[in-house]
């Protein structure tokens, strides 16, 4: 719930649409800070997860949303597909094989490694399998 708080108030700044949490006029940040005389939002409620000293519990509350973090919550990341040809032509040209189903015969810190970057790649469990012939265990432990 906290991430998901942080992100919200953190959104207009992380998309580039103002400096500070303050300026964004559409956000209840300042409303929980007490610098407006809104009342849409229950501050009491959030407030009090922060402390039941009002003033330490907005003063937490400001520095818990001001603090930079990597959390991610409604992060969408585009996916690009690659075909199995193509997938199969990468495999060929970065590990030097043949056949991608060698990389089966692989090492398994060898075949870690090409399972990482095959689905860094965008490569989906059940594509890397279908190509490679290892198992979908053995890639979803990856």
């Amino acid at each position: 719930m906290f991430a998901v708080l942080r992100y919200i108030h953190q959104n207009p700044i992380k998309t580039g649409i103002v400096q500070t949490l303050e300026e964004y006029t559409w956000s209840s940040y300042a409303e929980y800070l007490r610098l407006t005389n809104d009342q849409y939002v229950d501050q009491d409620f959030v407030l009090n997860l922060f402390d039941e000293n009002r003033t330490k519990a907005i003063d937490d509350f400001k520095d818990f949303n001001e603090t930079k973090t990597e959390d991610e919550c409604l992060e969408i990341r585009e996916r690009r597909t690659i075909s199995d040809n193509e997938a199969i032509k990468l495999i060929k040209k970065k590990y030097a094989v043949v056949s991608s189903r060698e990389l089966n015969h692989f090492d398994g810190k060898k075949r870690t490694k090409c399972l990482k970057f095959l689905l860094k790649k965008g490569l989906s469990e059940r594509q890397i399998s279908r190509i490679t012939g290892i198992s979908r265990y053995i890639i979803r432990k990856v």
